[in-house]
């Protein structure tokens, strides 16, 4: 009766053991199961993470071009108002250059230009008819009337 107690014992102790490890496995298969899914968690956190900071970066690229591509049309549109104002200016000095040449346009003035043309001239000329190309130039202003008159109503 003794050995078959201890050979009941005996198999009872590994029943035990077996039961043991059988325990054992399950329970590092859970583990093995909670740790798989927990690197699963992380590795999905992770992407999601790397996902987040690429979008951020890339809405920044874009608010970067966007910022940019405002300061180009300001600095176009400053350029062009600016050659808008030298255009501007450059038309009203030569309005005001041509109404005082208008103004300036006169038979005494044309007269007194043909007399300093004249008292330029270096060359010397001899002969007849020299004395009346000149007369009607010196004699009366209708010539000169008639020339300003032309060239008030051009």
């Amino acid at each position: 009766m003794v050995a078959s107690q201890a050979q009941l014992v005996t198999q009872k102790e590994e029943e035990t053991k077996r039961m043991q490890s059988k325990i054992r496995a399950e329970m590092e298969a859970e583990v093995s199961i909670i740790n798989a899914r927990k690197e699963a968690n992380v590795a999905e956190i992770e992407a999601q993470r790397k996902f987040n900071v690429s979008r951020i970066e890339m809405q920044q690229q874009i608010k970067e071009q966007e910022a940019q591509a405002t300061m180009e049309l300001i600095q176009n549109e400053m350029h062009v108002a600016k050659q808008k104002a030298l255009a501007e200016a450059n038309r009203f000095q030569l309005e005001n250059e041509a109404e005082g040449l208008k103004a300036k346009l006169t038979p005494a003035f044309l007269q007194y230009t043909l007399f300093q043309s004249l008292s330029n001239n270096t060359k010397i000329y001899f002969g007849e008819n020299i004395p009346s190309m000149f007369l009607p130039f010196l004699s009366g202003n209708n010539d000169l009337e008639q020339i300003f008159n032309e060239n008030q109503t051009n």
